[in-house]
């Protein structure tokens, strides 16, 4: 968090994200705190660039994911050519042992996308 996370959070979408939540921007005072403490890595320049690589890859989101929308997943799915993306419906974080399993298996098992199982439909 204190690397990857709190140095690229603006007060503006601090305040967006927390109005009218019962917490309003407790939580990001908290880390902000924290990690003017706390010792971190220097992150590379391009660390913020999107990876880019033409190889096989299964995103698997949750609907309701709190931490790693559905919305994260296509994002990172554009710049991965071969990538595909699959939204886990009423589905959180840590999705992936529901009902993407056999396609989470066959990637693993056969290191490609081609003919793997549709689910989740």
């Amino acid at each position: 968090m204190c690397a990857e996370d709190v140095p690229f959070g603006t007060d503006a979408e601090a305040d967006a994200a927390a109005a009218g939540t019962l917490l309003g921007r407790y939580v990001f005072n908290e880390y902000r705190a924290l990690c003017a403490l706390w010792p971190r890595a220097t992150m590379a320049g391009d660390f913020r660039q999107p990876v880019t690589a033409r190889a096989p890859v299964l995103l698997i989101s949750g609907q309701f994911d709190p931490v790693t929308p559905p919305e994260f997943g296509e994002r990172v799915a554009k710049s991965l050519p071969l990538a595909r993306h699959i939204v886990v419906p009423g589905g959180s974080h840590g999705s992936s042992p529901g009902c993407p399993r056999a396609a989470v298996l066959h990637v693993l098992t056969t290191g490609t996308l081609e003919g793997m199982p549709q689910v989740c439909q």
